[in-house]
């Protein structure tokens, strides 16, 4: 989406974001460099996955100061959506990103030793409503949300912080400035 765009202004770096601050090996099949999966333990199976190198694990915390203004996040991380939200609670709790997109799998999240269920209760006790439709409409009361039956095998998840509405700016992305490398390291 980044090369297709060129309307937006920032910075690519070559990190990861989670729960704690590591250097973790990155893994993807043969065929396939974007679809990547992170190992921060020992593994001795990797399946037919192959080796691409190290990277670096931020909190997302780190980058607090530079979302002041972001008024939307897309997460895709292949089931580590719990651990970016513990690395990144400043970010997601304190500033109350008005919407928030995720690909949501139990299954995936479930495999990385995470807890779908309480990724979804924090999101919601933080003040987000959660719909499989869109930001506007179709928010799941609580319990349709920690329902396990309501979820196939991959969806997308629309999130939007119960105060979303109330800001009066237009979302932006050409104003986004993220930091340089010097000021991540």
């Amino acid at each position: 989406n980044y090369c297709l765009n060129p309307q937006i202004k920032g910075l690519l770096l070559d990190i990861a974001v989670g729960n704690e601050e590591k250097n973790c090996s990155i893994y993807s099949e043969p065929y396939n460099h974007g679809n990547s999966v992170i190992f921060c333990e020992n593994i001795h199976q990797t399946g037919s996955k192959q080796y691409r190198g190290v990277v670096q694990i931020l909190r997302l915390n780190t980058f607090a100061d530079f979302f002041e203004h972001v008024r939307a996040i897309k997460m895709d991380v292949e089931g580590f959506e719990p651990l970016v939200l513990q690395g990144g609670r400043e970010v997601f709790m304190d500033l109350q990103v008005p919407f928030m997109q995720t690909e949501f799998q139990p299954s995936e999240i479930y495999l990385r030793k995470g807890d779908p269920w309480a990724f979804l209760g924090n999101l919601s006790d933080a003040g987000y409503s959660i719909s499989r439709q869109s930001y506007e409409y179709g928010a799941m009361s609580r319990e349709q949300m920690m329902n396990a039956g309501s979820y196939p095998q991959l969806v997308d998840l629309y999130m939007t912080h119960k105060d979303a509405w109330k800001v009066n700016q237009p979302v932006s992305y050409t104003h986004l400035t993220l930091p340089t490398k010097a000021q991540v390291q």
